[in-house]
């Protein structure tokens, strides 16, 4: 399996050995911040695993959801992985999906929408109005989400069983995750989806001006 980072070298039991690049390979800007995030990642991954029986990792294929699959894969290679195939992604991304699926001979599992897009468009118009609009103006992109996301994943959670969901979200991706974060953290049972969620990367960081940690991990 390839790495997707070539810092560092991550082993199943959470720790980090020599880098294979030399030890000046680190951006000097990360004054090891960047390892310790990986490895506090691993140990995370590892308690959460030894308490549940049927963990999944849900996978979008973008660029956090890899580094989470690719960091549990080192302790669990045979976890099963949900994929939310809403039917519109770009073609990228089913290339993609097919490579890294055959590559890492991943059990996949997709989870899909029962109506498409385009027939959530003609019910409820595009949506394209901010998080923060009134109810009625993002109508469209809460549809949107519950109809092409939430539902097809949260049926195939309890068709497998899922009693642990790991995830590639992070805390900066918006005002309402950094909330979530502060009042639920990494690790939690939730009450809504009836299972324990784990987000081994949500104090990682992609933005300008801060350590770049899954840019430089991908």
């Amino acid at each position: 399996m390839k790495k997707l980072w070539s810092t560092s070298s991550v082993t199943p039991a959470g720790t980090i050995g020599p880098s294979r690049h030399g030890p000046n390979r680190m951006p000097s800007a990360h004054d090891g911040r960047f390892e310790k995030k990986i490895l506090r990642a691993n140990v995370l991954i590892q308690k959460a695993l030894r308490k549940h029986k049927t963990p999944v990792v849900a996978c979008s294929f973008g660029k956090h959801s890899m580094v989470v699959l690719h960091l549990v894969r080192q302790q669990l290679p045979n976890i099963k992985v949900i994929w939310n195939n809403t039917g519109v992604e770009y073609p990228d991304t089913y290339n993609f999906v097919r490579r890294i699926r055959e590559e890492w001979t991943l059990q996949v599992i997709e989870a899909r929408p029962t109506t498409t897009f385009w027939n959530i468009v003609d019910q409820n118009g595009f949506s394209i109005h901010p998080r923060n609009a009134t109810w009625e103006l993002q109508r469209a992109s809460t549809e949107c989400c519950r109809q092409l996301k939430k539902k097809p994943t949260m049926k195939v959670l309890r068709e497998v069983g899922c009693d642990l969901y790991f995830t590639g979200l992070t805390q900066y991706e918006s005002s309402l995750r950094r909330m979530s974060a502060r009042k639920y953290g990494k690790y939690f049972y939730s009450v809504k989806w009836k299972h324990w969620k784990c987000h081994p990367i949500l104090d990682w960081t992609t933005g300008l001006g801060v350590p770049q940690d899954v840019s430089d991990s991908a």
